[in-house]
């Protein structure tokens, strides 16, 4: 027990150390801290991330994807997956509006035959 609780006090005091200011400044003078005025950090840049989506079920899947209402662009031509394979996703946050803020799902067919087909994403 007192292993844990000296490994529990060195973790705080980590912590601690890494939220505290950089020596020879004071809290008053760190933005944020409530006595300086905050700097303007440098804006972000925007970068395309990807996700790779891989089948695992023996079935195939369909991907799809939901955006938020906040400008982001609904994602176009996502993959269809046969079992075993894998396929990858580029998310355009270089595109306006610079951003991109949605969720992925899958779906598997439930009734594939003739022209009637049925969507679960019990994925």
């Amino acid at each position: 027990m007192r292993k844990i609780m000296t490994g529990l006090a060195a973790a705080a005091v980590a912590v601690l150390v890494a939220l505290s200011p950089p020596s020879g400044t004071s809290a008053a003078a760190t933005p944020g801290a409530g006595g300086g005025l905050p700097s303007r950090a440098a804006p972000a840049v925007a970068v395309d991330h990807t996700v790779t989506f891989a089948n695992d079920t023996g079935k195939t899947v369909w991907i799809g994807s939901d955006v938020n209402n906040d400008g982001s662009r609904p994602l176009a031509a996502l993959p269809t997956l046969e079992p075993g394979q894998s396929g990858t996703v580029t998310i355009p946050e270089t595109a306006e509006p610079g951003h991109w803020r949605g969720t992925f799902f899958a779906r598997q067919c439930a009734q594939c035959g003739g022209f009637t087909v049925t969507f679960h994403s019990a994925v």
